[in-house]
Formats: C-alpha cells, sequence, structure tokens
C-alpha cells in the first residue's frame, strides 16, 4: 500500500481551531507552527472563537478624557446593556493596569490604595 499525504486546507484548520473549547489548547495550537499562530492571531479570529465557545461576553474599553479614567463593557452580541456582567460598572476614574486571556483584571482607583 502507498502511502498518500493528506493535508488540512488553511479553512478547514481556520474552522477547526475556532472550535476548540479551551484556552489552553489553543494555545498550545500556537506552538504548532509558525501558520497556525498567525492564523489565531488574525483579527476574524478570536470575535469568531468567542462566539462558538461562548467563553467571552465582552471587552472593556478604556479612554481617558480631562485627565480622568472612563471605562465601558462592549459585549460580543452587540448589545448594549451589560447587566449580566457585575464588574461592568466599575467606579469612576479606576485604571485598568493589566489583563489576561482570561479575564482577570487588575484596576487601580485614582487615590492609589484600593486595587480591584
Amino acid at each position: 500500500m502507498g502511502s498518500q499525504e493528506s493535508t488540512l486546507s488553511d479553512d478547514m484548520v481556520f474552522d477547526i481551531l475556532t472550535r476548540l473549547k479551551s484556552l489552553e489548547t489553543l494555545d498550545a495550537c500556537k506552538l504548532v507552527c509558525k501558520g497556525w499562530e498567525e492564523m489565531i492571531y488574525e483579527s476574524s479570529f478570536m470575535p469568531l472563537y468567542c462566539r462558538r465557545s461562548r467563553m467571552l461576553s465582552g471587552f472593556f474599553i478604556q479612554d481617558m478624557i480631562d485627565n480622568k479614567f472612563f471605562s465601558m463593557f462592549a459585549a460580543i452580541d452587540g448589545s448594549t446593556t451589560s447587566s449580566d456582567v457585575s464588574i461592568a460598572r466599575l467606579p469612576d476614574d479606576t485604571k485598568i493596569l493589566a489583563s489576561c486571556n482570561h479575564g482577570i483584571l487588575c484596576c487601580l482607583r485614582r487615590s492609589g490604595k484600593n486595587y480591584h
């Protein structure tokens, strides 16, 4: 029997990767090859991944106006309500210092004494 090499198209790999249920597995897939890593970092990948996995509700957006920080929550599904996300109402003038892929935010109030 002769061996026949079979490969998946980029579209098929993209579709499979957007259906993974674990961020840890997705992180491991970045190490498979440069092409997969680039695919995962494409701007169209994460919104589709989030819709399919339902792991992400939305994003925090922060701006500074008149030397004050303002945060708002933008839901993935396009809804304007954020009642399901209790942390969506950050106290006024709270600066987001850091965040990670797993939904952890490190915030600091203007007084410099309150961490959230």
